[in-house]
């Protein structure tokens, strides 16, 4: 019904003339919308979760990140948005934090060609079983590059993170030789020495990543005597010394060395994109300690 409207107010303003023509088709898909009682408001995008049994935040005047591609969505279905053509070329990159959705609204917004690169395997919340296939099927004309060699950590780190990954075969590191990596069980006393060991090294930074902040808080509370940085939400940038983090802020980030303090020991038998991307932000050091 609504791309029949607009069809209409087309073909209807060509039988004016061109001064009059955009705003006489603007009052024709106007006068449509009101008989079929649908617009592309934020309200109506309201109404609709609503009726659909939708979970959603409504605030005055505020739309939360979680609802505007799908609120983008609904209002370029409903009533269109002129898309930006002054763009000629444009590059994504980690395409693996987009979902299908949020890629597939930009492509409609920016309808010019497009590279979108990433390592899928760091993709940690989606649960798209073939990310790159559907993403290939709603962007046909989209080139769609794969990151497959590792230039960040040594061999030995990502010939150790490979094996929590889907066909790990594929990645292929730099021959940039250095330590192998250090599997100990968790106690004070050994991640002391650890953190020791970084004080009196030439590296510039320690990156101690935990998998929540719930383990971040046990570590501050276990070394009161360090100077921890916390890295989180309202960091505005990384400073060098011992950061203390979890992955999700860790994410696209590096480290000379990296200390994994929450490891669970049936972690290292199965695949996690957690677990490899973790692993991934080690430049020259890794060190798993294992609680269990």
């Amino acid at each position: 019904m609504l791309e029949l409207s607009q069809e209409l107010s087309s073909f209807f303003s060509k039988q004016v003339s061109e001064l009059r023509r955009e705003k006489f088709t603007k009052q024709l898909e106007l006068h449509f919308k009101k008989i079929i009682h649908t617009t592309g408001s934020l309200i109506d995008y309201y109404k609709f979760l609503a009726a659909n049994n939708l979970e959603y935040t409504k605030k005055k005047h505020v739309i939360s990140y979680s609802d505007l591609f799908p609120y983008l969505f609904f209002k370029i279905m409903i009533e269109g948005i002129k898309p930006n053509k002054q763009v000629q070329h444009l590059v994504i990159d980690e395409m693996q934090d987009y979902s299908v959705l949020q890629l597939s609204v930009i492509d409609r917004l920016l309808p010019c060609q497009k590279t979108i690169c990433g390592d899928v395997h760091q993709m940690l919340v989606s649960t798209d079983d073939d990310f790159l296939g559907e993403l290939q099927a709603v962007l046909s004309k989209t080139r769609l590059l794969k990151f497959v060699t590792s230039y960040r950590s040594s061999f030995e780190i990502m010939e150790f993170a490979k094996r929590f990954i889907d066909n790990g075969e594929e990645i292929q590191p730099v021959e940039r030789h250095g330590k192998e990596v250090e599997e100990h069980a968790y106690n004070r006393e050994y991640l002391a020495k650890k953190i020791m060991d970084f004080n009196a090294s030439d590296h510039k930074s320690c990156g101690i990543i935990c998998q929540n902040w719930q383990e971040a808080a046990k570590i501050e509370a276990a070394f009161p005597e360090e100077q921890l940085v916390r890295f989180e939400k309202d960091t505005k940038k990384i400073a060098e010394g011992i950061i203390l983090t979890t992955l999700q802020f860790a994410k696209g980030l590096e480290f000379d060395q990296v200390i994994l303090p929450d490891i669970r020991s049936h972690q290292l038998k199965e695949k996690s994109n957690c677990l490899y991307t973790s692993c991934s932000r080690a430049l020259h050091e890794l060190t798993l300690l294992v609680k269990d």
